[in-house]
């Protein structure tokens, strides 16, 4: 049935047209027009194109489909934020994955930097990482739960320089550095991380972060995870 070209014509016609419009009334999508040349395609090319781009890729989970070993934690999440955000279902997948995540992120979120200092290395580290996910959902809680300066959050968001706070910047910088070098920094940019009052144990938090980081990143970016609505206002805007 799918091989019959009369068959997607009749049954997704209307709806692709629709999404058409959907996609020249919103700017972020202007560009898949193109890529899924809607003036010529056929409708079943159409359909493939826009299934590729939208669906994720790796499955996320509910509570009723999880593996038996991951629903608990994905049954307490819901309780504690009233949703369940995409990440925690694509990492139910690998139960182990979900667990590494939250026992290493309450780890995290207890080490030797404070609370903003914690969401300064998950912020940069999602946005170096292309991980839109995570940068929205790191931003709500910076904007929230932390009320932290709009000037830094946008930085952050955009690897630009945080003039207002030196520590941050800083942090910022040895965090993008970590990542792009594997942590093998060399000895100045060692040292000008903790010239503006970092230590050693510092400098392992910061690692530590970008371990669990690099889990969230790479997963959504893997998955091509959706973005919650809840999440949706946090979210970068591209183009």
């Amino acid at each position: 049935m799918l091989g019959d070209d009369k068959f997607f014509n009749h049954l997704f016609a209307n709806l692709l047209k629709f999404i058409y419009k959907l996609l020249i009334l919103n700017k972020k999508y202007k560009f898949l027009i193109g890529y899924c040349n809607f003036k010529r395609c056929t409708h079943k090319a159409q359909y493939f194109c826009l299934m590729e781009l939208f669906m994720a890729r790796l499955t996320v989970h509910t509570p009723d489909t999880a593996p038996e070993k991951a629903k608990e934690r994905m049954q307490a999440v819901q309780k504690a934020n009233g949703f369940i955000p995409n990440l925690i279902g694509v990492l139910a997948n690998s139960p182990n994955a979900l667990a590494f995540y939250q026992e290493v992120g309450k780890m995290n979120s207890s080490n030797s930097l404070t609370a903003e200092e914690v969401e300064v290395v998950q912020i940069t580290a999602a946005a170096h990482n292309g991980c839109d996910f995570c940068v929205a959902g790191h931003t709500k809680i910076g904007t929230l739960r932390l009320k932290m300066p709009n000037d830094v959050l946008e930085a952050l968001r955009n690897r630009t320089n945080i003039d207002s706070n030196e520590k941050y910047q800083a942090l910022a910088q040895f965090t993008m550095q970590l990542i792009d070098k594997r942590g093998a920094v060399s000895d100045e940019e060692l040292a000008a991380f903790k010239a503006v009052g970092y230590n050693d144990q510092n400098v392992l938090d910061v690692v530590m972060g970008v371990a669990l980081a690099t889990l969230c990143n790479y997963a959504n970016n893997v998955g091509k995870t959706d973005i919650n609505p809840e999440l949706a206002d946090y979210a970068p805007k591209h183009g």
